[in-house]
């Protein structure tokens, strides 16, 4: 079972999830660069006062660490290079962002260890530097990033995991529910952050072409990279998650705002790639993604 926990990044999912490991009692290290969260007030409005230990590595460690990276997908290789050489030997790996194409950046110095990917609808945000909240509960999809013949260290992870997040579960095929993540960023993310609008706003007249025309490409990239998410299976699902997260403003939305860097190039920037691989135009991506460069950092 996991015995020590290694949060990486000071971000509001990472404090979220340092909350919830605290009150699960759960040994847990913080590594930060900045000045940490030291309050997280959870969707029942319990407040979580953070007292956990901050940027300390174990000069041994006989139990199982599980570190966790809960970053923007343009930190993940720094933050690996930075740490990896201070992992413990009996350590698995999570990668928790949005986006596609990290994991292939980094794989290499992860070589030594199991490494799961992870992506979630739970949502938080930070209205300060030291407070975070808790504003909504979502599904986590977690699974193996390769083959794994760690199976007892892949059961303790995931029984982790569902301690500190609700409705978790394991996917088989991670790579597959990756994909159905990064369509409904694609859609929702560089949209409400051109127009400088709520989630909830989407589902007015004047985007509907827009997202028809988003989700139609996905349908195309996806059918030849054998994944066939369908256009209508994309537009469910992304409706499905507007009208649920209605008064929440995306990630991106937030990064122009604050001027700090989105996370496009993950996300539409890596559908965009796909298509080129297949020689697929992809001309409403293209104009989203060339929108969000034209206005952040």
């Amino acid at each position: 079972m996991v015995e020590h926990i290694h949060i990486i990044g000071c971000g509001a999912i990472g404090s979220l999830l340092a909350a919830k490991a605290q009150l699960n009692k759960y040994p847990v290290v913080r590594h930060i660069r900045s000045e940490p969260v030291t309050s997280v007030r959870l969707v029942d409005q319990q407040i979580v006062h953070l007292n956990t230990l901050q940027n300390c590595w174990p000069a041994s460690s006989k139990g199982q660490n599980l570190i966790i990276l809960p970053l923007k997908s343009y930190q993940v290789a720094a933050a690996i290079a930075q740490y990896v050489e201070y992992f413990p030997p009996n350590s698995g790996i999570v990668l928790l962002h949005n986006g596609m194409g990290c994991y292939e950046s980094v794989a290499n110095a992860l070589t030594p260890y199991p490494v799961y990917l992870a992506t979630t609808s739970v949502a938080a945000f930070k209205p300060s530097v030291t407070h975070c909240i808790h504003t909504g509960d979502g599904k986590t999809q977690l699974g193996a990033a390769g083959h794994t013949k760690n199976k007892a260290m892949q059961q303790s992870i995931l029984s982790c995991f569902q301690s500190l997040l609700p409705s978790v579960q394991w996917q088989a095929d991670v790579h597959r529910a990756l994909w159905q993540k990064l369509a409904v960023n694609s859609l929702i993310n560089p949209l409400t952050a051109i127009h400088n609008i709520a989630n909830g706003q989407l589902l007015e007249p004047q985007y509907t072409e827009q997202l028809a025309g988003l989700a139609g490409e996905i349908a195309d990239v996806t059918k030849a990279e054998n994944l066939y998410l369908s256009k209508s299976e994309v537009l469910t699902t992304t409706f499905d998650v507007i009208r649920k997260t209605a008064n929440n403003y995306s990630s991106m939305q937030q990064d122009v705002k604050h001027k700090k860097t989105t996370e496009i190039d993950s996300i539409n920037g890596f559908l965009l790639d796909c298509a080129k691989k297949h020689g697929i135009n992809c001309p409403y991506h293209q104009a989203v993604y060339q929108g969000i460069k034209a206005i952040s950092c």
